[in-house]
């Protein structure tokens, strides 16, 4: 569950943030993950009831420099993603990916790969996409029919200057994915980037809103 502007919304459970300097465990929902590798890592308070981790990382107008990994187990990172911002006020990252079921979620992590200078507000919220406490509808619940991109291949897809936010959904017939996606605006402008990996697409599918403000935007997913 997140807002049009990346809150988690009632549908959501926060993540119980882990954190060294606290006596055990820490309630925060959104936190301030410094830049220069810091990181900062969330477990589920829920572990076997959930099956979707929401992910969103925002900076104050500063470029975003991000990894994400999900642990499931030791030395296990079936999902892990690699995310840039040009801007991470104006177009922040906002994704999600899902854990199978009765399957233990385990620990989501967050590290900041910029410099000091750039500070990222990061927040993990756990829910089950099957309902929403809320009974509103899921995000991405009005899509286009898949297209099947081969390994190599480049598929773009472009909109208008009316729309103002964009839902992706990656996934496979089960076998691994390996995949780029990236937000163009103009020639040779690249404004975001997500370099993302899940060992079973079908079991674990990525999934992005991402804001595309300002004149025109083109999706690329290769």
């Amino acid at each position: 569950g997140l807002n049009s502007d990346g809150a988690p919304n009632g549908s959501g459970r926060p993540m119980i943030r882990m954190d060294a300097s606290a006596p055990r465990y820490q309630n925060s929902p959104r936190t301030t993950v410094q830049g220069s590798g810091s990181r900062a890592t969330w477990v589920s308070p829920d572990p076997y009831g959930t099956d979707e981790m929401n992910v969103h990382l925002g900076t104050a107008g500063r470029p975003l420099h991000a990894n994400v990994e999900h642990w499931s187990g030791p030395n296990n990172v079936p999902s892990r993603m690699q995310l840039y911002s040009e801007d991470g006020g104006a177009r922040p990252w906002m994704t999600k990916f899902r854990t199978p079921t009765n399957v233990h979620s385990g620990v989501t992590q967050v590290r900041n790969t910029g410099p000091m200078e750039f500070p990222i507000e990061a927040s993990v919220t756990a829910s089950n996409s099957m309902a929403g406490e809320d009974g509103g509808p899921m995000l991405g619940e009005q899509m286009s029919k898949p297209y099947t991109i081969d390994g190599g291949a480049l598929k773009t897809f472009g909109f208008d200057h009316e729309v103002q936010q964009v839902y992706i959904e990656i996934s496979s017939d089960g076998l691994p994915v390996n995949a780029r996606v990236e937000l163009w605006q103009g020639p040779s402008n690249t404004k975001a980037i997500a370099n993302i990996y899940t060992d079973h697409g079908l079991r674990r599918p990525w999934s992005a809103l991402i804001p595309c403000p300002g004149y025109g935007a083109s999706i690329c997913v290769l």
